[in-house]
């Protein structure tokens, strides 16, 4: 990543519904593959407005649920329902099919202060009660 420089490699197929002979199409083919650190690493080259840790805190892998009080049972945050993800701060919009009652968050999550994300995750369990009618 030394260099700003991408090097794309495509292989070429000639076109053969095409009446033209020199007609190709092209499949572009990766040399190499990008992890979560080089994708970080490109953002802030650029100088975008987040630090690297705010970038790791968004695409830090957790998971969410709500906990029912009466059953326990464990109902899930998709990843996709999530507004807003910083380490103070999580958003995300209830699915409208959610039953009444009254939940408690739970957050499973491998974030930490530091530039390296935990080994094991760490779950916390909110004492806030959600009312859900």
């Amino acid at each position: 990543m030394a260099n700003e420089k991408s090097i794309i490699n495509v292989e070429l197929y000639d076109l053969p519904i095409t009446e033209r002979k020199d007609d190709r199409c092209g499949r572009v083919v990766s040399a190499r593959s990008l992890n979560e650190d080089d994708l970080i690493a490109f953002a802030v080259a650029r100088r975008t407005d987040l630090s690297a840790a705010i970038m790791r805190a968004a695409t830090c892998r957790w998971a969410s649920s709500l906990i029912r009080q009466d059953s326990g049972e464990a109902i899930p945050v998709p990843a996709t329902s999530i507004l807003v993800n910083d380490p103070s701060k999580v958003t995300f919009i209830l699915s409208p099919s959610l039953s009444s009652g009254d939940y408690k968050l739970q957050i499973t999550t491998q974030f930490s202060n530091s530039s390296v994300l935990l080994n094991v995750p760490r779950t916390y369990l909110f004492d806030y009660v959600l009312v859900c009618t």
